[in-house]
């Protein structure tokens, strides 16, 4: 623990300043990303509807280390942030790395199965009478026998779920967010049909997408962000960004990519 001196509030700021970079992440465990990067500043960009002085509610679900809420939570004051995951020593990992951040008055976290999270009372256990107003997640991206499975255990939970994977995160996103709120995740692109035929079965509806390509060459989108409310006002908003130009040793991230997410151009 940090204590409140002047030498733990230098420890603090040196540890602001060095982020997304020095987090702690368990051995073996899957090591974060650009994507959660990139879904913490698409999720910061999406507009509040409550008062300026009024707090701000966050859940992330498969927080991981807490990379993503970390992102949002030192840039916006008025958020607080609670973080789920399946993996008990990544939560762990998460509240270490918020008390190293000096936001651990803004951060819970909770070791939780969301497959197990089937009714609004489950969801109430694990955040008593809390509508949240931003729900982001970051779901496994290939499913179990689509590809080779990595050894170790906690590396597998990461990048493979079950065919009921991506319906429990979006279903635990529409009992947890509030009238007005968001909820962003990340996905690959190819995934896409299935994303939004799940959004629909669990009554959120797509506001805005933002696809990302790899290349500018690229066939095809490798990812795509989106925001979905239960309330839609708009027509879904689509964009695009690409993040790298270049060839060989000569890629270097486009300044499209950069203005975005400024955090890509910490080596991760």
């Amino acid at each position: 623990m940090l204590f409140m001196d002047g030498r733990g509030m230098d420890k603090i700021a040196q540890a602001q300043s060095y982020f997304p970079r020095g987090l702690y992440q368990p051995p073996g465990s899957f090591r974060f990303s650009s994507d959660a990067l990139l879904l913490a500043s698409f999720s910061g960009q999406m507009y509040f509807p409550a008062k300026e002085r009024d707090p701000l509610h966050l859940l992330d679900l498969g927080c991981g280390c807490g990379v993503a809420a970390f992102a949002l939570l030192l840039h916006n004051p008025r958020l607080s942030a609670i973080g789920l995951d399946i993996q008990e020593k990544l939560v762990q990992a998460s509240l270490n790395n918020a008390d190293r951040l000096g936001l651990s008055k803004k951060y819970q976290a909770v070791t939780v199965n969301l497959e197990e999270v089937r009714t609004k009372e489950d969801y109430l256990q694990i955040c008593p009478s809390r509508k949240q107003d931003l729900v982001t997640a970051n779901p496994p991206y290939r499913l179990e026998g689509s590809g080779r499975l990595p050894k170790n255990f906690s590396r597998r939970q990461a990048l493979f779920g079950t065919k009921h994977s991506l319906s429990a995160f979006v279903h635990v996103a529409s009992l947890a967010l509030s009238a007005t709120g968001f909820f962003c995740l990340i996905f690959p692109f190819a995934r896409r049909e299935e994303l939004f035929l799940c959004l629909e079965a669990h009554g959120l509806c797509p506001v805005k997408e933002l696809r990302i390509y790899s290349k500018p060459d690229a066939k095809a989108p490798a990812f795509v962000l989106t925001a979905s409310q239960k309330t839609p006002r708009v027509r879904l908003n689509v964009e695009t960004l690409t993040l790298y130009q270049g060839r060989g040793t000569d890629t270097v991230l486009t300044n499209q990519a950069l203005d975005f997410c400024p955090f890509l151009a910490c080596k991760i």
